[in-house]
């Protein structure tokens, strides 16, 4: 089960690659790690750096994917965007936390800078 959600996740991120090409965003890197966590997708758009988390349900029983990024979740990106920020040396960007959430296999919600950007790491 675990396997075909990391599968599934994994086609979820995907989609919302080519959502955001589609949408004019350059795609720098997908599933980037280090030893504090992995990053979705990282892209730029205009003057930002854009750090997306992407989620994907079936359905909503156990509430929206948007819903699973909580503050604990949100702290761990933005110190994982961090590590990012210092191995390619993008320290004169502006930073943004997007995240998608894509429902089924079509529906598309992207919500532009959704954490709040002052989670102190």
């Amino acid at each position: 089960m675990k396997n075909l959600n990391k599968m599934n996740g994994r086609v979820a991120e995907q989609i919302a690659v080519q959502y955001l090409q589609q949408d004019g965003y350059l795609i720098l890197d997908t599933n980037w790690q280090c030893k504090i966590g992995e990053i979705d997708i990282i892209a730029l758009k205009g003057d930002y750096l854009v750090i997306v988390e992407v989620r994907s349900r079936k359905n909503d029983l156990f509430g929206s994917g948007l819903e699973s990024i909580n503050l604990t979740k949100q702290k761990k990106i933005a110190k994982t965007s961090v590590e990012y920020i210092k191995s390619k040396d993008f320290f004169d960007k502006n930073v943004r936390f997007d995240c998608i959430q894509i429902d089924g296999s079509t529906d598309i919600l992207h919500i532009v800078d959704a954490f709040d950007t002052h989670i102190r790491i």
